[in-house]
């Protein structure tokens, strides 16, 4: 049975996107598409420190070392990540955009 288990999470992964996609787009009628944005990675940051807490507490994981390599990677990661997602809504605001 657990072999299985990824099949739920994939679908439940994709709903998931499509919400957020979903929420993203409903964003863009107050907001810019760097304020939507900021919206996004704002409100999803409490819920990334919980997850990692309780990886730490549950998991037994240790935080990664922390050298210079780590943190120009992690930079980099984070404004490619928030540079696609300020493209992404800004083509929300496009009236020949479609989603779906």
């Amino acid at each position: 049975m657990e072999t299985w288990i990824w099949i739920p999470i994939t679908f439940l992964a994709a709903f998931m996107q499509a919400a957020r996609t979903a929420g993203q787009k409903y964003l863009t009628k107050d907001f810019s598409a760097v304020g939507a944005s900021y919206v996004r990675f704002l409100w999803g940051l409490p819920f990334a420190l919980a997850y990692l807490w309780f990886l730490q507490q549950n998991g037994g994981y240790a935080l990664p070392e922390a050298d210079w390599q780590f943190f120009v990677f992690a930079a980099l990661a984070g404004l490619s990540q928030i540079t696609a997602t300020v493209l992404l809504v800004f083509l929300f605001s496009l009236r020949n955009f479609a989603v779906g």
